[in-house]
């Protein structure tokens, strides 16, 4: 708000994972004296924004990735494609590196014979997926907050049996069910999450899974939302089948960004689903 720069006793400034800068801090770099070098990647903005540089900044590229191998290039190039950032030079993986792509129907979504990072798209898919490798008595490591979950999920299963308002910041606005429903009919896993609760879902089957969620151990499959995954690599990730959304959601930024993140996660095994696959081909 005061327009201070940075204190010149400092002569560089030197920023990683700078796609996520907020303008506040973009504001202070540009009334700052300093020397300054960004590294970042337009597309893993999860909120599908692309600042474009200043004209005075002297841009370079680097396409090619040491943790991401070769084989990932079909479905990353495609949505570089699409996507409205700037760069759109091809990416290429690493021809040292093999991950195995195995596509799945989503109809039959299964939760994986051996310990993966399952990667979901919102806080319904959570809810879900907690649930789904619960019930197959496995233990699951959750990469958000779990109290978080634990009052979404309570909130839930009040708001639909009792129509009572919750407290949770994504349900606090909704004072009924039908309100609820009206807002969110747009996603699969809100639709999924419905048909359970239809079914008398409640305090007791939730209470099961809950004791299932662990802090950490090996062995164990882990879930987050993609930005749980930013920064990190895993040998084994799974794309949920919500990560796709509707027509309308992979129309946007955002959405390439998510699943351009979340590709790019695997050291060796991605397990994705095959409207994926549909999807690229039609683009």
């Amino acid at each position: 708000l005061n327009r201070w720069p940075i204190p010149d006793t400092y002569t560089h400034v030197v920023i990683d994972e700078s796609h996520d800068l907020p303008a506040a801090v973009r504001q202070i770099l540009a009334s700052s004296p300093q020397a300054v070098a960004t590294l970042g990647d337009d597309y893993q903005n999860l909120r599908g924004y692309v600042t474009r540089p200043s004209p005075l900044v002297r841009h370079r590229e680097m396409t090619h990735s040491v943790r991401t191998a070769h084989s990932v290039e079909e479905l990353i190039n495609p949505i570089i494609a699409m996507h409205p950032g700037g760069t759109k030079s091809p990416f290429h993986g690493n021809r040292m590196n093999t991950v195995d792509i195995t596509y799945y129907d989503p109809a039959r979504a299964a939760v994986p014979n051996t310990p993966a990072v399952i990667l979901v798209a919102d806080t319904w898919g959570l809810f879900e997926w907690t649930q789904r490798v619960a019930s197959g008595n496995a233990d699951l490591e959750l990469m958000s907050d779990r109290q978080d979950l634990d009052r979404f999920v309570k909130d839930c299963i009040e708001l639909h049996a009792r129509d009572t308002r919750g407290r949770h910041p994504e349900l606090l606005r909704f004072g009924t069910w039908d309100e609820l429903a009206a807002r969110h009919h747009g996603s699969v896993g809100f639709r999924r999450i419905e048909r359970l609760l239809a079914r008398g879902y409640g305090y007791t089957d939730w209470s099961r899974a809950y004791r299932r969620l662990v802090r950490s151990g090996a062995g164990v499959h882990a879930l987050g939302l993609v930005g749980n995954a930013l920064n990190q690599e895993f040998d084994t990730v799974m794309l949920a089948p919500d990560l796709l959304g509707d027509e309308a959601t992979r129309r946007r930024a955002a959405f390439g960004s998510s699943v351009y993140v979340a590709l790019t996660r695997a050291r060796r095994r991605l397990i994705v689903p095959d409207g994926l696959r549909h999807w690229i081909e039609e683009i």
